[in-house]
């Protein structure tokens, strides 16, 4: 008997959590976070407790209570039964955005997780990135132990310096970004598709049987639609027992394409001419930065990025699976530059020592201050016309120190806010704006098919039984497609 079980996922946008239990395999498609559900409790001011983080999750139904699912370290320190190994033979994860990854960090630490190499790569930046255990995405803090320091005095692990000590690895077994592998004696195969994030994949499995298909998130008008297309041929030519497909956009039609959006920054960006340009989109999305990369080199500009982006870009230029160019830029290509803001003494742009000036940052930010192509307020404030300037919600107020020039834009390239907290967040933005003239222009392709296009990928594939997924309107599937369309319910299993 082979079963299904979303313990996230169904009925919301996002938090995909989907258990496949057939004979001789178990695992979960995705381990993610939902935003929604996370959101009801917690906030910016209000965290779960890092003494007790899976045990506050487990209590407010955010994660399911699973025998040897989670890692030992958490479970001993809050008096939970642990295991030797864990009871599942692996977690398939599409992509890294958090709400398909979010939860991996509390997963046993024998885990095997099975991702692209790129997914993985932008995991391993997370984690670098990151601070404790809450971004164990690919390493694992032995949180709550002790060790021997270099005066021989017990210490807390948080301390140590040693990441031989301090860490271990998790298991990524995967080293194929396209191909089959095995999960318990599941035969899976792995494709890669076109999303707002690099390296997402959409997985076909056999597994009790039967044939599974898993979209992801995709579309098919980003700036790779092959892959898609190449993913959804496959599946047609699987005899599908079951889809599992994604419905953000279930009830929305068409919209604009990356090429559109591409068009539509460059005409922007020209229209400019002179003034300053900023511009806002999701900071993991290479291929919107290197959409405004395109049109900033074609208005004779650079995109200028923040240290976080340069760090993303310099961990994944090394992948052989990525096409310089194409896919990825290093951060020290001719038409970047890396804008370090002003930190603690806020001495960047000020005509100091550049030793100085690097205390002001962290260890990680260091090697980009005083690089031949760093930039600052000061760079962007007396050159309007030679930068085109992301700027997220965490540095709007570096415009105090850039004084825009009249007449000068911003470009919101993300997606409009769709709940109370983002519109309050959208909210303050707008004001920072207000407060210094600055036009607020829209340019974005959504990372999501719409109705339309879900119908004809259905229509396409001829799958016995479709199951929706991160969506809020999984009924409209029903009018779709002429096969048999299952709803799902959180927690509740399936037999197929």
């Amino acid at each position: 008997m082979t079963t299904f079980t979303f313990h996230g996922g169904a009925g919301e946008i996002g938090g995909n959590m989907l258990l496949i239990d057939s004979p001789g395999s178990r695992f979960f498609l995705d381990f993610g976070m939902s935003f929604k559900r996370h959101g009801e409790y917690f906030s910016e001011f209000l965290q779960p407790r890092t003494s007790n983080a899976l045990g506050d999750f487990l209590n407010l139904d955010l994660i399911p209570d699973i025998e040897g699912l989670y890692r030992n370290d958490f479970l001993s320190h809050n008096k939970m039964k642990t295991s030797e190994e864990p009871a599942f033979d692996g977690i398939l994860i599409s992509h890294a955005h958090l709400d398909h990854l979010g939860y991996v960090n509390l997963l046993h630490e024998k885990a095997h997780v099975y991702a692209s190499s790129v997914t993985k790569g932008i995991a391993e930046a997370l984690d670098e990135l990151g601070s404790g255990s809450k971004d164990d995405f690919v390493k694992t803090t032995k949180s709550f132990s002790y060790y021997e320091n270099k005066k021989g005095e017990i210490s807390r692990i948080r301390n140590c310096r040693d990441p031989e000590i301090k860490y271990s690895q998790r298991e990524y077994p995967l080293t194929v970004d396209r191909g089959e592998f095995e999960v318990g004696s599941a035969s899976v195969q792995i494709f890669p598709v076109d999303h707002s994030i690099i390296g997402a994949s959409g997985f076909i499995a056999h597994a009790g049987g039967r044939s599974i298909g898993y979209t992801g998130d995709f579309r098919n008008h980003g700036s790779r639609p092959e892959l898609t297309r190449a993913f959804v041929e496959n599946m047609a030519s699987s005899d599908l027992d079951i889809l599992f497909i994604e419905g953000t956009n279930i009830d929305e039609e068409k919209g604009m394409s990356e090429t559109d959006v591409g068009n539509e920054i460059s005409r922007l960006i020209t229209e400019a001419e002179g003034r300053h340009v900023f511009a806002s989109f999701p900071v993991r999305d290479t291929f919107r930065l290197l959409s405004f990369y395109t049109a900033a080199r074609n208005a004779g500009r650079k995109l200028a990025v923040n240290f976080r982006q340069a760090f993303l870009l310099d961990k994944l230029d090394s992948n052989k699976a990525l096409e310089r160019g194409k896919d990825i830029i290093p951060s020290h290509d001719e038409g970047l530059s890396v804008y370090i803001k002003k930190r603690e003494y806020g001495l960047i742009g000020e005509d100091v020592e550049e030793e100085e000036k690097a205390r002001d940052y962290d260890k990680k930010e260091r090697p980009y201050v005083g690089i031949d192509n760093q930039i600052c307020w000061k760079d962007v404030r007396d050159n309007p016309g030679e930068y085109v300037l992301f700027l997220d919600n965490y540095s709007v107020q570096e415009l105090v120190d850039i004084q825009p020039v009249e007449g000068s834009i911003y470009i919101k390239s993300q997606c409009e806010p769709f709940d109370a907290e983002m519109e309050l967040d959208w909210g303050r933005i707008e004001n920072w704006l207000d407060r210094f003239g600055l036009q607020v222009k829209r340019a974005h392709a959504s990372g999501h098919m719409s109705g339309g296009e879900i119908a004809e990928v259905i229509k396409t594939i001829e799958p016995k039984l479709v199951v929706p997924m991160h969506t809020q309107r999984p009924v409209l599937f029903s009018d779709l497609c002429d096969c048999e369309v299952l709803i799902p319910e959180k927690g509740k299993s399936y037999e197929f």
